[in-house]
Formats: C-alpha cells, sequence, structure tokens
C-alpha cells in the first residue's frame, strides 16, 4: 500500500499599506516520515496526518505572530540539502539590509510539469517570510504588474525585463529559476529527486547577484535502516530551497 502524504499551503497578506506576506507557513508530510525500525510509526490514514498537518500550521501562527516567542529566520539547514554548485559576485548576504524588498517571479518548467515550478516558488516565499525585516512582494501583485505590461516569460526574464519588473513593484531583489527534474516517489521503497536552478537579480544594477544549481535524492545522506529519508517531493523542494535562502541571510 503506498503510504498517504499531504502538502498545505497557508499564507498571511498585510494589505494595511501594500500588500506584502506577513507570515507564511508550507507543510508537507508523508507517511513514512516517522518511519522506524521494522515500519514503526508508519501513518496509513489520510486523515490523521492532515490533523498533524493542520497542528503544525497552527502551532507555527502561534508562535511567530500570536505570542511571538519564536526566534524568526530558518533554522540551519542540513548540509546534504545544499545547493551542488553556487556563485555570487558579492561577500554580502542578499539580505543582509534591512528592508530589503522581495519578489519571487514565476519560475520556469525546464521539461516538468507547471505545478512543480509553482511549488518551488511557493517554499522560496514561505522560507524569505520568516524574515521580518525582508518585506516580501505579495505574488499577487508581481501577477498583476506583469500583466499589465505585457511581459511573457517563456524562458525566464532578461536583464531589461528584470529592470522593467523592479520599477512595478519597487523590487531591491527579484528570484527566479527553472525546475529541470521533479520526480516524486511512486512507491513504497521510491525515493523523490528534484533538480533545479535558482537564480537572483538586482534591478537598480541590472546585474545577476546569485545564481546556483541544486539536485537531490531523498535518499541522499542516508545510511542505516533509511532513517532520515525524505520521502516526500515537498518536502525534499522545502529543505532544498530552505538551504539557498539561509545563504542569503547568513555569510557561508
Amino acid at each position: 500500500t503506498v503510504p498517504p502524504r499531504v502538502s498545505v499551503a497557508v499564507r498571511l497578506v498585510d494589505i494595511q499599506d501594500e500588500p506584502r506576506v506577513r507570515w507564511m507557513e508550507v507543510v508537507a508530510l508523508h507517511g513514512r516520515d516517522r518511519l522506524g525500525f521494522l515500519g514503526q510509526k508508519e501513518i496509513t490514514d489520510f486523515d490523521l496526518l492532515l490533523a498533524d498537518a493542520m497542528s503544525e500550521v497552527f502551532e507555527s501562527l502561534e508562535r511567530d505572530l500570536i505570542a511571538e516567542t519564536g526566534a524568526r529566520g530558518l533554522d540551519r539547514p542540513q548540509r546534504r540539502h545544499d545547493p551542488r554548485a553556487w556563485a555570487s559576485p558579492t561577500d554580502e548576504p542578499l539580505l543582509a539590509e534591512s528592508g530589503v524588498r522581495v519578489a519571487v517571479l514565476p519560475f520556469r518548467a525546464d521539461g516538468t510539469s507547471r505545478f512543480a515550478a509553482r511549488i518551488l516558488e511557493t517554499m522560496f516565499l514561505r522560507h524569505l517570510s520568516k524574515f521580518p525585516d525582508v518585506h516580501v512582494i505579495e505574488p499577487g501583485v508581481i501577477r498583476d504588474a506583469l500583466l499589465g505590461a505585457r511581459i511573457i516569460m517563456y524562458e525566464g526574464p532578461s536583464l531589461d525585463q528584470t529592470d522593467i519588473i523592479g520599477s512595478l513593484v519597487s523590487a531591491d531583489l527579484e528570484i527566479t529559476g527553472s525546475v529541470r527534474t521533479y520526480s516524486a516517489s511512486a512507491g513504497v521503497s521510491s525515493v523523490p529527486f528534484i533538480e533545479f536552478w535558482t537564480v537572483g537579480f538586482e534591478p537598480s544594477g541590472k546585474q545577476s547577484v546569485w545564481s546556483s544549481f541544486s539536485s537531490n535524492r531523498g535518499s541522499d545522506g542516508v545510511r542505516f535502516f533509511r532513517s532520515g529519508t525524505v520521502s516526500s517531493t515537498e518536502k525534499l523542494a522545502f529543505e532544498m530551497s530552505r538551504a539557498i535562502v539561509h545563504r542569503w541571510a547568513d555569510t557561508p
């Protein structure tokens, strides 16, 4: 029997002055996430898995916004999910400046489904929203600007287009990329596999400030009894994108 899996994405948009992502959470769970020796702790009930996911969402909301007891930012990711290669012309973290305005542009689906590209966009939005000093521009504002300017990005944005988009939404940093492989785990023993590129543009200087390539399987770094295996594609995308955003916020 194929174990159940569930993914939930919730975001809170502040529209007091202009739309911005105030808080966002993404939870991706798989029935085999807490798998122990000889299949112990495997969840086979979808409703139970969904209840666990919603519980994590509400805990995040209470921790980050209601109680304000959590340390905002990102936990340090595991090294196994770092990008395979990356380059940046600056030694300064991309998110070092307080109040930096970040726009996550549409990712391109290169040989995979558009759904996979949307998932990567969602993951980057979630991670960026964890930094209170980062102004994450609401995706609806970006889509409206693209439609209004009649900008269609078949092959990703050009430098001229990033300049136009940056001026329309007042972005200091624009993030986009392309997804080459997004292979879900199809059975009990299979694992997900994801490959994607990420690019960061600085509209004011009309230059690329980040480029990276990420490639991971859910079994990377796993040695004994599948302990630590990432079983769902969404969870793997979550961890891989988190490793990148963590580098933007902290000097490697």
